[in-house]
């Protein structure tokens, strides 16, 4: 109230606002909702769910590391014999088991250069450990990371040599053979990447 004004209140139209607030509260009360019992099973189920889905993914992660270690065993393989082609030195490739004896080493595998078996460093984005042995850093590159993860069950040790103008799968007297790496799971089959004499890689 402002001193010397007077509000008249316009009852009409108080009494139209009045009508209009008890029918919007009249269809709120007689809209549908939820019980407290409907969203319990809600709740119910919402955490069943996140029970069981990570089961259900679990098989789907284990064949899907598997592939990622197979091909990254035949990326090595591959990157090591266009080394040994393109520049025309001897390379490589070491695969150690799950069970070495060096604690460094296990499930990895390291690369070697030239006549000197120089250690090579990683590409970019592959995750390795260090260490100096006699004085020469080597670098173990990791076969993943995690677990369950694949595993090396036999150590391989796989040379690529420059014969003339190709480049072929050897052993360590010289010899052109053929070369397998075994990748091990502990709830999946066993998985194979070859060499051929020729330096070709399958898968």
């Amino acid at each position: 109230m402002v001193s010397g004004l007077r509000v008249e209140p316009l009852n009409g139209e108080v009494k139209l606002l009045r009508e209009k607030g008890k029918r919007i509260r009249g269809q709120r009360r007689g809209q549908p909702g939820f019980t407290v019992g409907e969203l319990a099973i809600v709740v119910f189920i919402i955490g069943l769910l996140a029970i069981v889905a990570p089961l259900e993914l679990r098989p789907t992660n284990n064949v899907t590391t598997m592939k990622s270690a197979v091909t990254q065993v035949g990326r090595v393989l591959k990157d090591a014999y266009s080394i040994a082609q393109q520049e025309k030195v001897q390379v490589v490739v070491s695969f150690y088991a799950s069970d070495d004896a060096t604690e460094a080493k296990r499930n990895s595998y390291e690369v070697f250069r030239g006549a000197t078996n120089e250690p090579m460093h990683p590409p970019i984005g592959v995750k390795f450990t260090t260490a100096d042995v006699s004085g020469v850093t080597h670098y173990y590159c990791k076969l993943l990371d995690g677990g369950p993860q694949p595993t090396i069950p036999t150590a391989v040790t796989v040379y690529f040599k420059p014969m003339g103008a190709s480049t072929m799968c050897v052993d360590a007297a010289g010899t052109p053979t053929n070369y397998t790496i075994t990748l091990a799971h502990s709830s999946l089959a066993s998985r194979t990447v070859t060499v051929n004499e020729e330096g070709e890689v399958y898968p």
